[in-house]
């Protein structure tokens, strides 16, 4: 990809509909990787509204590809309490 091709992506990306997700279930069958974005509604109550379904060598990219935005950014940061890091679920 080019430069100039990566930030119409960019662009293009920010017009899509977001919605917040405190909770997260990854399943994984076969050849594929589930994930499941959802919002704890009330203590030990969640709702999941979205997954996608992308394959095992796209689940390793997005997972190096997160590493490496959070860390450019300087967001990991060992005084984040615990309390407020999401809990991933699923294996």
């Amino acid at each position: 990809m080019t430069e100039e091709s990566d930030r119409s992506e960019a662009i293009s990306s920010l017009r899509t509909t977001a919605m917040f997700a405190n909770r997260f279930y990854v399943s994984v069958a076969g050849g594929l990787t589930r994930i499941s974005f959802g919002e704890i509604v009330f203590p030990g109550e969640t709702h999941f509204h979205t997954s996608v379904v992308i394959s095992n060598e796209h689940a390793k990219i997005l997972v190096d590809l997160i590493v490496r935005v959070m860390q450019r950014t300087k967001e990991i940061s060992p005084a984040t309490p615990p309390s407020s890091s999401p809990k991933p679920t699923g294996g």
